[in-house]
């Protein structure tokens, strides 16, 4: 026989050709492959080989029947003896920091000495934030602002101290903690330079050569006079404004000591 030819399919059979002999003789079955109808899992007695997967059910004593069955990793790998390749000997495996294994990393040197305190590609204190941008909300730890690589404005979100500064201008942002006008998260604001209008409220400081005091119903200036000058003959003088505002002028004769 030559092989077994199928049933019709579509109008077309299949034949399956005949290849080798199988032999049945009382309790011997001789034959070359014994493979599943898909041909994917087989035994092949001719070659010596498994192909396919096998699974040894729950209950089974199958796998432990096998005499050479690796038993340490130097059977999966003999080459490197007692270890795999990148795994040390001994290994604990699913290990935990600081349980299993000692000497965990505690900040970027340990991971990446050659490195210092950065990663390569990475400036230590590099700003990692991320940006979004949600319809007219944009959302961002750093603006900066200039022209080329020069920086000379920003504002920063970084930090949770009163004293981080949250705008500035005039310097770049490494020097905005001095920089000709800047603004705090406490609110805090110096200009070297400012026109301001409108109603200003003070409760302290100094404006020109006057201090302003809040222990005055109203207000309370005191004049500075150079160590070599004295006020001699000072008066004041309240001046009815308004309705019902005064005001002061102050006045005297400076002497020079």
């Amino acid at each position: 026989m030559i092989g077994v030819l199928h049933q019709s399919i579509s109008s077309y059979r299949h034949i399956s050709a005949t290849y080798g002999q199988t032999i049945i003789n009382g309790r011997f079955v001789t034959t070359g492959r014994i493979q599943n109808s898909g041909g994917t899992c087989y035994f092949d007695l001719d070659a010596g080989e498994i192909v396919g997967k096998i699974t040894f059910s729950s209950g089974s004593d199958g796998y432990g029947n096998i005499s050479d069955k690796p038993s340490d990793l130097g059977d999966i790998n003999a080459t490197e003896g007692t270890k795999l390749t990148g795994i040390a000997d001994s290994a604990t495996v699913w290990a935990t920091w600081g349980t299993d294994i000692g000497n965990e990393p505690s900040d970027l040197s340990d991971i990446n000495s050659g490195e210092g305190s950065k990663l390569a590609g990475i400036d230590a204190g590099a700003d990692v934030t991320t940006t979004t941008i949600d319809g007219g909300i944009i959302t961002t730890g750093t603006i900066q602002l200039g022209t080329g690589a020069t920086i000379k404005a920003g504002i920063y979100a970084g930090g949770t101290s009163d004293s981080d500064i949250r705008f500035w201008a005039g310097d770049t942002f490494a020097n905005r903690a001095t920089a000709d006008f800047r603004l705090t998260e406490s609110g805090a604001l110096t200009a070297t330079s400012a026109t301001i209008t409108g109603t200003i409220t003070a409760t302290g400081g100094a404006i020109g050569g006057f201090n302003i005091g809040a222990d005055y119903p109203g207000f309370r200036i005191s004049l500075k006079v150079p160590e070599h000058i004295r006020l001699i003959d000072i008066a004041a003088v309240a001046i009815a404004g308004p309705g019902t505002e005064l005001k002061t002028i102050v006045y005297g004769i400076a002497e020079h000591i």
